[in-house]
């Protein structure tokens, strides 16, 4: 039985970072995948969709040419090619990160990884065989999968998010179940695209998770281009006939005011399920929440000796960027134990969010309902609207907004939160992030003098 320093369970984003932090500490690391290395998000989430929202922005860019003097003829699209280019995307990334594990020395199994009890690894092959490994410290950052209601029926045209990536056809037609940052994401994809797209959502808005007024305004923008909204609807049941689904929706949440409507596939992106159980075997089980993630203290152990978790699988906020951060801060925490000289940080640090569709739609820190509640007239909003900013005005992207949220004590303004809609808020928001970190009042974000003419500035209006 091989023994390694570490053993990391799963190569997605927290995993990585995990492997790459203990390796480059010059200990013996073993990760174990049954996937490709990069998890979800590099070959069937974040990393994917990307390369599909930035062809359906050069063809939407493409379409809209003539209002800025440029004029194209016969403008279309090769479904095949833009597929490859999402798929080549992947591939290089993915050798990016094999040349890193060769690089700091990581070995890797392509294997189910099985926590037998303390220490101990079972990895189970493609073929069926086994192996078992042994280390002092265990990681698991094995993610998440996506929830599938039990009701539908098994069918190519009743899509997961990571179906939806390999469709060998752009759909004419879609229902997308589900509007959260992935549902919003490919409804603008198909939509850019060509397709009549439903988008339906269980809340009163589309990003329920978002401070409602920009779910409101990415809403608005959503129905000029063509995209049918259903809020406060639920899916009921779906049947597949020939080459078309049919879904029937409880409409305002009443069951019996029901509504059917079809489409070419239907996509169900309303959620994932932690893969916490089938890693662990009977009888050695640590804490998990009622969803099913593992529960983990601030210094990402679980309940049992010796086994750390980090990534999708302990919750909340379900984002590769905080995955990543969580692996490099379980691995210092592992070093720490293992006598290494780190002093482990706290779990707790501030988790931007981005939805990239167009308006893209960012937020960092408190909404101004969650700052409201928690410091009532301490709290102040200020806002700036895209349309006044020279450099959206002259690229034709004036909607959206920023929003910043203000905690005024002690004569000062610090920022608690911020929410950006339009173009570039994902790139934007980074700024709100380190201003909060860094605790900048108002008077200190307001003076920063921001190029000319940037969206960026839209801050510097927003601020004053």
């Amino acid at each position: 039985m091989e023994k390694f320093d570490a053993i990391v369970c799963g190569a997605g984003p927290a995993g990585v970072a995990a492997a790459l932090k203990i390796a480059s500490n010059g200990k013996k690391t073993l990760c174990v995948e049954a996937g490709e290395i990069g998890g979800t998000c590099l070959n069937r989430g974040c990393i994917p969709t990307k390369a599909f929202i930035a062809s359906a922005d050069a063809y939407l860019s493409a379409r809209e040419a003539g209002k800025f003097g440029v004029e194209f003829e016969g403008v279309n699209f090769d479904w095949r090619q833009v597929c490859q280019h999402s798929q080549q995307t992947v591939e290089k990334l993915r050798k990016g990160l094999d040349f890193l594990f060769r690089k700091n020395g990581i070995r890797i199994e392509r294997g189910r990884a099985k926590i037998l009890e303390e220490g101990k690894v079972e990895v189970v092959y493609s073929d069926a065989k086994s192996e078992v490994f042994c280390a002092e410290k265990i990681l698991v950052a094995c993610g998440t999968s996506p929830r599938r209601f039990d009701f539908l029926p098994v069918s190519e045209r009743i899509l997961d998010s990571s179906a939806a990536l390999n469709l060998a056809e752009c759909p004419r037609s879609a229902i997308i179940v589900g509007a959260g940052a992935i549902g919003v994401e490919f409804a603008h994809i198909w939509n850019a695209f060509g397709a009549r797209v439903e988008l339906v959502e269980m809340a009163g808005e589309i990003l329920p998770l978002e401070d409602p007024e920009g779910s409101r305004m990415l809403a608005r923008s959503f129905k000029r281009r063509g995209i049918n909204i259903r809020t406060s609807a639920r899916l009921v049941s779906a049947e597949v006939f020939g080459d078309a689904v049919r879904a029937t929706l409880a409409e305002g949440g009443v069951l019996g005011k029901n509504t059917c409507v079809e489409a070419d596939y239907m996509l169900v992106c309303s959620g994932v399920i932690p893969q916490s159980r089938d890693i662990f075997a009977e009888g050695f089980l640590p804490d998990l929440d009622d969803k099913g993630f593992i529960k983990v203290d601030q210094s990402f152990k679980t309940s049992l000796a010796g086994v750390y978790a980090a990534g999708d699988i302990i919750g909340a906020p379900l984002l590769a960027h905080a995955a990543e951060r969580e692996g490099e801060l379980a691995a210092e925490s592992m070093l720490y134990q293992a006598g290494a000289g780190f002093a482990a940080e706290s779990r707790d640090f501030i988790v931007p969010a981005c939805a990239y569709c167009r308006p893209q739609v960012a937020s960092v820190g408190m909404s101004e309902k969650e700052a409201a509640g928690r410091f009532g007239s301490d709290v102040k909003i200020t806002k700036s609207f895209f349309i006044a900013n020279g450099k959206a005005a002259a690229s034709g992207a004036t909607d959206g907004f920023a929003k910043l949220v203000w905690l005024s004590r002690d004569g000062a303004e610090k920022l608690v939160g911020a929410q950006i809609v339009g173009d570039d808020a994902s790139e934007i928001i980074s700024e709100c992030l380190l201003a909060i970190n860094l605790g900048a009042d108002r008077k200190q974000f307001a003076a920063a003098v921001r190029p000319h003419p940037t969206l960026s500035e839209i801050l510097s209006a927003a601020s004053k």
